[in-house]
């Protein structure tokens, strides 16, 4: 049969077939349960989880002691996978595997060998046929092209000029349903969906839709279900990746985790890390590949090294955020070289002044492996700025926060050369608010989630102001002022409340629960702990307050409450930065939102602003 022509090593280009042998019999184990994991089309949940994987059936041989396989399994451009046993105790690597003949005509599937780990790539979508074969030295991995399944020729490519149309949004920050923010108007996430698709439709061109992080937090529809909602949005919607955000960590990586095991769309994260081996963790992807047109679109996604500081650290204290600019480089040579990759996107959580420089300087140029350059088109994102530029012929977009705009450019591919032929922040006076028009199966999947009960408690009053309080005065400080007098109820006796800024203003009048969500949003904790005077000398640019301003000494020990986002705060060098001297003595379990809406509803009478004024908030 001619689908079985391989070769064997690492890492050569194979294709029809993979053989791997492996070195001496102590490496040999018998009568285990043998899956293919990794991430991509295959993946049935979790990334490089034994059940989410494909599980290999034992079959009779002759020619093995023992023989597992799986046929016809479909995979898609640029899913990969390994071979383990049922408890990941065993993965073939490296060591296992010699060179034994490299004749081979079709180039499918590629042995990609990073130091002693192996992984097998797919180079062309289609079905193949996996098989395990062990003998009392030797592991033996056959992949078959399966049904249908035709040799890969990396020189089939249009012949005439093929457009993509990309869309971008970034910073959605769990918008659902129409709000007003003072002058901003944010859309409903079905009238949004519409809009985005309504301009998707408008040329003839193939499209694809990707976010650049900060997606699930931020308001109470989206915070209740933990970004589930959201996550069955950007599926039903088609996005082709989401990039991870820095607030996306807000609930921790178990959250992360789940989510991406419930969703299709690729979880991107190119640079983040585990500490313990450098390797990436196992809930995001380094790049996906997108077939549009005849075209492989690769798309990289990376985060901001610096914004894990952005972060809770106990949140983070297991992974790192790696040299953003250094992933894009490895993975686009990968995507060009190994994908033949006709197009490479880069979606940066970060700001565009982050990143211009190393645009222009680095990732716009030519890469002297691939002969191509780094990118041919990016999206910016984390500092709520929409931006519309391009350098060195490569486009640069950001589409702000809260669902405001949209951001697109058009690429064409014509000849093998790649550039910019349209580019445009959709933005003007409102129009995806005012849009007439909203996406059913979007507005189904709102429906499910956004209950009566819920929307019951997002209408709750919690109190009237006579103004509209600043989130950099007003709001954090009475906050600081609720934590204070929550943590007294708690029996602690601390001398000061300390919070940080609110995300968002409180309107005059009638404030509702929803509002004080987009002032705070996240799901921190109040902190109590013995600090020292220097650490309250340190933080006092933070908000705070206490009933009786007092004179401090710095080597004088003090009992405060406090957000632990600022407790555990760290620098990039992931040393703790604001409290140096702390002693923890508790942390109680109320969210900001519900301390302060707790805390407005035992006031009487409107609230005053000028109640939030004076020493009691400034002595430190």
């Amino acid at each position: 049969m001619n689908k079985k022509l391989s070769i064997f090593g690492i890492p050569l280009l194979a294709l029809s077939l993979v053989a791997l042998a492996a070195c001496g019999s102590n490496d040999i184990k018998l009568n285990q349960e043998w899956y293919a994991i990794g991430y991509g089309s295959y993946v049935n949940g979790g990334n490089w989880n034994v059940d989410s994987g494909i599980e290999l059936t034992k079959i009779e041989s002759e020619d093995y002691k023992e023989l597992y396989f799986a046929d016809d399994v479909d995979f898609s451009t640029g899913d990969t996978f390994v071979i383990t046993n049922q408890d990941r105790t065993i993965t073939l690597k490296e060591k296992h595997y010699s060179q034994i003949d490299n004749a081979f005509t079709t180039k499918n599937v590629y042995l990609y060998g990073t130091d002693n780990d192996v992984q097998i790539d797919v180079l062309k979508s289609g079905k193949y046929d996996i098989y395990l074969g062990l003998t009392s030295n030797s592991y033996v991995l056959n992949v078959y092209n399966g049904t249908g399944t035709t040799p890969y020729d990396p020189n089939v490519k249009p012949t005439q000029a093929t457009t993509i149309d990309f869309f971008g949004n970034s910073d959605h920050h769990g918008v659902i349903i129409d709000t007003i923010d003072g002058s901003s108007h944010y859309p409903a996430i079905e009238k949004y969906i519409a809009y985005l698709k309504s301009l998707a439709d408008a040329t003839p061109n193939e499209d694809i839709i990707l976010s650049s992080g900060d997606l699930w937090q931020g308001t109470l529809q989206s915070n209740s279900n933990f970004g589930a909602l959201l996550n069955k949005v950007i599926e039903s919607a088609g996005y082709a990746s989401f990039t991870l955000g820095n607030h996306e960590f807000d609930w921790g990586q178990d959250i992360i985790q789940n989510n991406q095991a419930d969703t299709s769309v690729p979880f991107l994260g190119a640079n983040i890390v585990r500490k313990s081996d450098g390797k990436l963790v196992d809930y995001v992807q380094p790049y996906t590949i997108v077939e549009k047109s005849g075209l492989r679109v690769g798309i990289i996604g990376t985060i901001g090294s610096a914004q894990i500081e952005d972060i809770l650290s106990t949140n983070v204290d297991s992974i790192d955020f790696a040299d953003e600019i250094e992933a894009v480089k490895t993975y686009s040579n990968r995507l060009r070289d190994e994908f033949n990759c006709d197009i490479v996107i880069a979606s940066f959580h970060d700001g565009t002044s982050s990143v211009e420089t190393d645009i222009r300087n680095v990732l716009s140029k030519v890469s002297p492996l691939s002969g191509k350059r780094y990118v041919d088109g990016v999206f910016t994102a984390h500092d709520h700025v929409w931006e519309n530029t391009i350098t060195n012929s490569v486009p640069i977009l950001n589409s702000g926060n809260n669902g405001k705009n949209v951001a697109s450019f058009s690429l064409t591919y014509s000849n093998g050369l790649v550039s910019c032929t349209d580019k445009y922040v959709y933005n003007n006076n409102n129009a995806i608010y005012n849009f007439d028009g909203e996406d059913l199966a979007i507005k189904a999947i709102v429906d499910e989630y956004y209950t009566v009960e819920l929307q019951e408690k997002a209408a709750s009053v919690a109190g009237t102001l006579n103004s509209s309080f600043s989130k950099t005065a007003e709001a954090p400080r009475m906050m600081a002022k609720a934590m204070y007098e929550y943590a007294q109820e708690q029996g602690h006796d601390v001398v000061l409340g300390m919070v940080n800024q609110a995300r968002a203003n409180l309107p005059a009048g009638d404030v509702t629960y929803t509002d004080l969500f987009a002032s705070f949003p996240f799901s921190n904790r109040t902190v109590i702990m013995n600090v020292k005077g220097s650490d309250l000398r340190r933080n006092s640019g933070a908000y705070y307050f206490a009933p009786t301003p007092f004179s401090y000494s710095d080597n004088q020990t003090y009992l405060i409450a406090v957000y632990d986002y600022l407790a555990y705060h760290q620098n990039s060098r992931r040393e703790y930065d604001y409290f140096l001297n702390r002693d923890v003595v508790a942390s109680l379990s109320k969210y900001p939102v519900d301390l302060i809406y707790d805390y407005m509803k035992e006031q009487t009478g409107t609230i005053m602003a000028s109640s939030y004024m004076g020493t009691s908030f400034s002595f430190l």
